[in-house]
């Protein structure tokens, strides 16, 4: 009986460990499979707010690139391509309305362009009233009320200032840039270029590199149909699976071929704000997918792991469990002081804090590459002290905006990751103890405690100073190599020691004509001409002895028996193994050379130009410059040209030319120039700036056409025939201009008027023919009296005459007019009939004002006239002034 009791007592003892252990195993159990399934939902939606971040930032990249290429690139391109169009000739043809004219000189530069950017759809010159003067897309068409159909065309006429931004038209929508034109302060018009909205689509994905398509409703001035598209997308089966009429919200996911695929699309609005089209573009985000479902697989994994491990601990025994635990807490004393060996010794520095960011570790390495030491941070300081304010500012910004939450300038800024579940691998600039900044890599993971609640966080930093230099020159390097080989006009290939062929690019492929396979079965050798074979095969033992040879030139038989000449650079590469060739095709440069020196020749002899360095000192001269000016060549090099500078031109001319050309826009105009021998020539100049390869300007051409026949034809038109001075129409045609000359150098502008006294009773009594040597005499003495290249004496009519000259005060003008009064009397030409004097005598009218008072030339006339009308009035013999 006792026996009976003894052994029931062991078998409830061993019953009741079962049902612990039963238990234990049911609740260990449920505990993993909630943390299983929490763990795997808190993955999941942490991976899909990854996802939508990754969505909303590329879709705000893509906008923000629309809109700058938009408003910034575009806008500023064509503006300064419409300024390179605007010479002061097509300004003043808008200015006369003169069409033909404008067209002349606009139509083979339109046709340049539209070869040079395929973009462009119209150049339109406007006329003031809102008519159109000119279409260089469409020259037959004019005349039409632009301004009646178009906001922007009636707009610019009223703000007289650029315009930007999309508007339809009966050319369909482009975008338009609007310029004013003024003709010497006078608002003449506006130009207008249109530019293919397709050319964003173009630009923005290219940049960005993903694909899209731009549609938009074609306008009412146009109906032939609803829609328009343009489109990079090359799987035409992707845009079938868009929604009808692409109507979905911001974004909208299509699988295809198991990949997953988001398309964005935002407004494109016209210059009114009118939304007139979409920009919808594609992202592949398979990738990032694919990323999702592996890190839900090795947590899977990971916990099935854990659990059979688990399982197997519990099966081991309670005993074996305790008595483990004993030998480990051994170990985990003995792993401390391994850790602390780690810790003290480490490559990194290792800084770990609590919840608040106070630091409560700071190893050897943390102190040596910041300066503290452990006593002064530990359970003091906050990493806050080693890093820039306004990069953590930037960054709470940053991490605000992509995570959607607020973000504090404090120990947040750098957890923020770690707090969402997500990799915190981030790249910082540090502050040590003395200021000095440098760059760490930061990977800051989360610490919990026995309880598996976060206690703090361990950061880990590594200082990438050196490293960030040179992945920056490997990186640089690689992409150069490549961009190189890949877009190098010129033809590159990859050989063996036996010359055949291992690499090549497409130019070089293109080169050679022969296909990729066709070409890998051949020798470079083998494609040398029979008679250059003997100096290839003696380049190649060069090669490979010296490991380069540059500028071997030779003929190659390439497909279909085709001859090509080339230039060739060898060299051995690195590992001893390979030779890297470069070629370049020059059959057709040899054939060209001999073109350009005949070229060359013939433009030196019949050309006039001349180059100069910065200074103006001459560099080159055309055997034309010297025929024409009688210099020679030795004679002109190193010289300014002012050897050739006349007299008679104003030095106004000399300083607007070069401060044209100084700030790098094209002069032109016409100048007077100095013959070695006394003589002079005419000649029409066009000064442009020249540039070496590098962008620099390292002085100026100038192209002269000779015109001295047809300035001579002008001289004598606008000279009075008997007094050899100019005549009334030069006086009205030159008035406004030197009115508007005077207003840019703040001068003074005068006009003195003279009549002389009693004239026709001096014919009377001495005869028309003595009247007209008194007419010559006159004008000698107002020639002779003028000292500056800008005054100017007219005779206006009968014996009446006109000066015009400038200066800085009024005393000046008043003693000049008086000097020629008495210059006249001086001449003691008998006059019986002067009531005044018994020689022949002026009367004159003198204004003088400050030229940005004068509105028109007829007012400054109108008031010289009156005080020559008072003088007369008054006695003769005299000047009024006022």
């Amino acid at each position: 009986m006792n026996l009976y009791k003894i052994i029931l007592n062991k078998e409830n003892e061993m019953l009741e460990k079962l049902n612990i252990k039963k238990k234990i195993y049911l609740f260990t159990f449920f505990v993993l499979l909630i943390t299983f399934i929490a763990t795997l939902f808190i993955s999941y939606v942490q991976q899909q707010n990854r996802l939508d971040d990754i969505k909303k930032s590329n879709f705000m990249k893509i906008k923000d690139s629309f809109n700058k290429n938009k408003n910034i690139q575009l806008e500023k391109h064509y503006a300064n391509l419409i300024d390179s169009l605007l010479s002061d000739n097509i300004k003043y043809a808008v200015y006369k309305k003169d069409r033909l004219k404008l067209q002349s000189l606009i139509q083979d530069k339109y046709n340049s362009l539209k070869i040079s950017d395929k973009y462009i759809r119209q150049l339109h010159f406007h006329m003031p009233d809102g008519l159109t003067l000119y279409r260089a897309h469409k020259p037959q068409s004019f005349n039409d009320d632009i301004a009646a159909l178009r906001p922007m065309a009636k707009k610019i006429h009223k703000v007289q200032k650029m315009l930007t931004g999309f508007e339809a038209g009966k050319n369909g929508l482009s975008y338009r840039v609007f310029k004013p034109i003024f003709y010497k302060g006078t608002y003449a018009g506006a130009v207008e270029i249109g530019i293919s909205p397709i050319k964003l689509l173009d630009v923005v994905t290219y940049f960005n590199d993903i694909q899209g398509l731009i549609y938009f409703e074609k306008s009412s001035l146009r109906k032939s149909a609803k829609m328009i598209q343009e489109t990079n997308i090359k799987d035409m089966q992707i845009l079938k699976m868009l929604p009808e009429n692409y109507k979905f919200e911001n974004s909208v996911n299509i699988n295809y071929k198991g990949k997953k695929i988001v398309a964005y699309k935002f407004d494109i609005n016209d210059y009114s704000g009118k939304a007139i089209g979409k920009f919808i573009f594609i992202n592949d985000l398979t990738k990032e997918h694919k990323y999702f479902i592996n890190q839900l697989l090795q947590f899977a994994v990971i916990f099935m792991s854990s659990f059979v491990l688990l399982f197997i601990v519990i099966n081991i025994g309670f005993s074996r469990i305790i008595s483990s635990l004993n030998s480990s807490n051994e170990q985990l004393n003995k792993n401390k002081l391994f850790m602390d060996s780690i810790l003290d010794n480490l490559a990194h520095a290792v800084i770990a804090t609590d919840k608040k960011g106070v630091i409560t570790l700071f190893n050897k390495k943390a102190q040596q590459m910041l300066g503290y030491k452990e006593d002064d941070v530990v359970g003091k300081q906050t990493p806050v002290i080693f890093h820039k304010k306004e990069e953590m500012e930037r960054k709470a910004q940053l991490y605000g905006k992509m995570y959607n939450r607020v973000v504090n300038t404090d120990i947040n800024v750098f957890t923020v990751k770690t707090d969402m579940g997500l990799e915190n691998y981030d790249e910082w600039t540090y502050v040590d103890i003395k200021g000095n900044e440098f760059p760490v890599s930061s990977h800051i993971t989360a610490l919990k405690d026995l309880n598996g609640k976060e206690s703090g966080y361990l950061g880990i930093f590594e200082d990438i100073t050196y490293k960030k230099i040179m992945n920056k020159v490997l990186e640089d390097q690689k992409n150069e190599l490549q961009t190189i080989f890949d877009t190098n006009k010129d033809g590159i290939a990859i050989t063996d020691l036996d010359t055949r062929f291992l690499l090549f690019n497409d130019a070089y492929l293109k080169m050679t004509g022969f296909s990729k396979e066709e070409l890998l079965k051949k020798r470079c050798m083998d494609l040398s001409d029979s008679k250059d074979m003997p100096k290839a095969l003696e380049v190649l033992q060069r090669v490979k002895k010296e490991g380069f040879v540059e500028n071997f030139e030779k003929t190659c038989v390439i497909k279909d028996n085709k001859k090509m000449t080339v230039n060739m650079s060898i060299s051995l590469m690195p590992d001893k193994k390979r030779l890297l060739l470069s070629v370049k095709d020059i059959t057709e440069s040899k054939n060209k050379e001999r073109l350009i020196k005949n070229y060359v020749e013939l433009i030196d002899k019949n050309i006039i130009t001349s180059t100069t360095d910065l200074e103006g000192n001459i560099t080159q001269v055309s055997e034309a410059f010297c025929k024409i000016s009688g210099y020679t060549k030795e004679e002109l090099l190193g010289a300014s040209h002012s050897k050739v500078k006349h007299p008679d031109m104003p030095q106004s001319l000399y300083k607007e030319l070069w401060e044209t050309i100084t700030k790098d826009k094209v002069w032109r105009g016409e100048i007077k120039n100095l013959k070695k021998e006394g003589g002079y020539y005419w000649v029409d100049a066009t000064i442009t700036p020249i540039y070496n390869d590098n962008g620099q300007k390292i002085g100026y051409t100038a192209i002269r056409q000779d015109i001295t026949d047809k300035k001579l034809v002008e001289k004598i038109s606008i000279t009075d025939g008997l007094t050899g001075i100019f005549n009334r129409r030069h006086f009205n045609d030159m008035l406004p201009k030197l009115i508007n000359s005077a207003k840019r150098e703040n001068q003074l502008l005068c006009f003195l008027i003279m009549d002389i006294d009693y004239f026709k009773q001096y014919n009377d009594t001495y005869g028309h023919q003595m009247g007209d040597e008194v007419l010559i005499r006159v004008a000698d003495v107002l020639r002779k009296s003028l000292k500056r290249a800008d005054d100017v004496c007219f005779r206006l009519g009968g014996e009446e005459f006109g000066v015009i000259f400038k200066t800085q005060n009024k005393e000046h003008s008043s003693a000049f007019a008086q000097l020629v009064r008495k210059n006249i009397e001086g001449l003691k030409i008998e006059h019986k009939n002067n009531g005044v004097s018994k020689y022949v005598t002026i009367s004159a009218g003198l204004v003088c004002r400050d030229a940005k008072g004068i509105n028109s030339a007829d007012e400054i006339y109108k008031d010289a006239d009156l005080l020559l009308y008072k003088a007369k009035e008054t006695g003769r013999n005299r000047v009024c002034t006022r």
